[in-house]
């Protein structure tokens, strides 16, 4: 099931420069006419009742979040690290999705909030510094007082494994298939992210059917470009033994040196 909120009011909108005291901030309740982060408890209690007179009543709900950037303007990271903590500590949401605008992806807010989705659930916040601020603007003393149910010592965040690539394939590999087919771009997953000027379907220097990311010439120094897949289903991945990867770089300077980094 999911529940989008009508008015892009998933919670209190205030920016840092002009919050106003929490006495003021009017936050939603049981009368609201939509189903936000400060009431998702009313949901979920519906839920709940439902659930006792039919059996199709899913047990759990993924919470949608479309920012509304004009609104919330520079309290827009606080907005989110609310929201994501309110989800987080739900017995019954299953997941959290953020919706950004297009239009706004140069603007100073869209860019700390995405350092914070980056990091949020990293070892850079295992004492949540890079939260703190938002109890600040909520005028909170501490996690607990602002969100029912907040445990820090519950917070899971992810693991990280660096592994060396090896140079060949065991010998009792017994046969291989390509895991994307680049003779039609058009029907791939792949974009170009960060620094990535564009990606499209073409043939490699050796002659291969491949990817093609066209990257900025002046990149460098603490620059980087990503080209990213978003796979549907990453449990198939996670069964395979082993994935390679052929790259290739062309048009790139005598004395270049290029870094590659796979995650994922």
């Amino acid at each position: 099931m999911l529940f989008e909120n009508p008015q892009a009011q998933d919670q209190r909108q205030i920016t840092p420069e002009t919050a106003a005291p929490s006495s003021e901030l009017k936050a939603a309740d049981e009368n609201s006419n939509y189903y936000c982060t400060d009431n998702i408890h009313i949901l979920e209690k519906m839920l709940l009742n439902l659930a006792k007179t039919y059996k199709s009543v899913p047990k759990s709900y993924i919470y949608s979040w479309s920012p509304k950037t004009d609104e919330i303007g520079g309290g827009l990271s606080a907005a989110y690290i609310y929201s994501y903590y309110k989800i987080m500590f739900s017995s019954m949401a299953s997941s959290f999705i953020i919706d950004m605008p297009k239009d706004d992806e140069g603007e100073l807010g869209i860019k700390k909030l995405s350092y914070l989705m980056k990091y949020i659930d990293t070892e850079r916040n295992n004492d949540l510094s890079l939260c703190n601020f938002a109890l600040e603007i909520f005028e909170a003393e501490s996690w607990p007082q602002l969100i029912n149910g907040f445990d820090s010592k519950l917070i899971k965040y992810r693991a990280f494994y660096e592994i060396d690539p090896v140079k060949s394939l065991p010998n009792d590999i017994k046969g291989s298939y390509a895991l994307w087919d680049f003779t039609s771009f058009a029907h791939t997953d792949w974009f170009g992210g960060n620094g990535a000027c564009a990606v499209c379907s073409d043939i490699s220097p050796s002659g291969k059917r491949s990817l093609c990311a066209i990257i900025p010439g002046d990149m460098g120094g603490d620059n980087y470009a990503e080209i990213v897949y978003n796979y549907e289903y990453p449990e198939y991945i996670s069964l395979l033994p082993y994935i390679e990867f052929d790259f290739e770089i062309s048009d790139g300077g005598k004395n270049t040196l290029y870094e590659i980094t796979v995650i994922i």
